[in-house]
């Protein structure tokens, strides 16, 4: 809810041309948070859900790595933006750019301390460092509403969100373990040689989520991709639903058994699939009045990629709970193959589409792209597990009866005041 009003402060304060430009702006310092990570984050929950190492020795690789990934990192991507920006954002002023990469360490840190509280399981943590990054660009976005149409301002927002949320990951940390620098090298070595293959498919995924944007403004316009960027807005809040399954499958998988590690994986998906698809119904029905009420009538023409988004949508949603089954399994590089063959597509496809079509083209590549991407990690699981297909996409009454009496069983700790 908190990124929904985020979005709609941007929208109603910048105009499809603004909007694009933040988009655009915020795309490469993105990027460049993956590339820094190296795959350190997947490396974290892994070892810490396996007991491998003492928390304090992994507490001590978090704090130097962000600092020195990151630190390299935005050197590199100032010196490259500086260089052929002009080029590969034409229509960016490039002080955007560079606004948006002074955050790059600490969002990096920011993603190895959710990493952590994923590993150790402390779900509420994990919330509350979303949460506090949501509410804090929510809280320095509002300026726009006096200077209207500042893309400065929103960028500058942007960057400054994630300075409340390095305090809260320091505060976490400290609670779990000792705060220390003490980088131990064999131990990051060890980081990194797990982390290698996630962080390959950390780069694909994300260049098939958002290459997609680069090229609208490259073969269209600014006003385009922030059409764009409102329906992918929109269409990935589905997506919350498979990071939540997700986020506490992962950690689950890596300290079970196969077997009871399939089981769990099965109902998990179902609900995914099940969830999802009747998400995605509702909001192709409700999308045109959404639209129309919190973004605006100029944004109207929104509508149809959002509906072309959907199927796309939903496949990687059941596509994520599979990545995370994977990463549980020290089998990452199925899941690189998979996102590898996504991004294949989505570039085929863009290349196709968007010259003629625009941000519509682009909506149709993303989902037949995920699509792809759900196709590979369904048929190496079916083939190498005890799940079939139908143990991953279709649900079951039983499915429902447990999920609605676990649903039940949270309302009830919630009155409680147990969370």
């Amino acid at each position: 809810m908190l990124s929904l009003v985020a979005g709609i402060i941007l929208a109603r304060t910048l105009g499809p041309g603004g909007r694009g430009q933040y988009a655009l702006a915020l795309l490469g310092p993105s990027l460049i948070v993956l590339v820094a990570n190296l795959g350190v984050s997947n490396a974290l929950t892994y070892h810490l859900a396996r007991r491998t190492f003492q928390v304090d020795q992994l507490i001590g690789q978090v704090i130097p790595l962000a600092l020195i990934l990151g630190g390299i990192a935005t050197a590199v991507f100032i010196v490259v933006i500086a260089l052929f920006g002009r080029g590969l954002l034409p229509g960016v002023p490039l002080n955007l750019v560079f606004i948006a990469a002074a955050s790059v360490p600490l969002a990096l840190f920011f993603y190895f301390s959710l990493s952590f509280s994923q590993g150790l399981e402390k779900f509420a943590a994990f919330n509350s460092l979303y949460m506090v990054n949501a509410a804090a660009l929510v809280v320095f976005l509002v300026p726009l509403f006096v200077l209207r149409g500042n893309v400065t301002v929103a960028v500058a927002a942007w960057s400054l969100s994630w300075i409340p949320t390095a305090g809260l990951g320091l505060l976490f940390l400290a609670r779990w373990g000792r705060l220390n620098f003490g980088l131990d090298p064999a131990v990051s070595r060890t980081l990194l040689r797990f982390g290698i293959v996630g962080y390959a498919s950390f780069l694909t995924t994300f260049l098939n989520f958002r290459l997609d944007t680069f090229l609208v403004n490259l073969f269209a316009n600014a006003s385009q991709v922030g059409f764009y960027a409102v329906a992918v807005s929109l269409a990935e809040t589905i997506w919350y639903i498979s990071t939540s399954a997700t986020t506490v499958l992962t950690p689950r998988v890596a300290a079970g058994e196969s077997t009871e590690s399939d089981a769990t994986t099965g109902l998990v998906s179902r609900a995914v699939v099940g969830m999802s698809f009747i998400a995605a119904i509702v909001l192709a029905l409700v999308a045109p009045l959404l639209v129309q009420v919190l973004f605006g009538t100029a944004f109207q023409p929104s509508v149809v990629a959002v509906w072309l988004l959907l199927p796309g949508i939903v496949a990687l949603s059941n596509a994520r709970v599979l990545a995370g089954y994977l990463l549980g399994r020290n089998r990452q590089q199925v899941d690189l193959a998979a996102s590898l063959a996504g991004l294949v597509v989505t570039v085929a496809l863009d290349l196709l589409l968007i010259p003629r079509y625009g941000f519509a083209g682009a909506a149709i590549a993303s989902s037949i792209a995920y699509a792809t991407t759900l196709a590979v990690d369904l048929a190496w699981v079916v083939r190498h597990s005890t799940l079939t297909v139908k143990d991953l996409l279709l649900p079951t009454p039983a499915d429902v009866r447990v999920t609605v009496r676990r649903a039940k069983g949270v309302l009830v700790e919630l009155r409680q005041g147990r969370w």
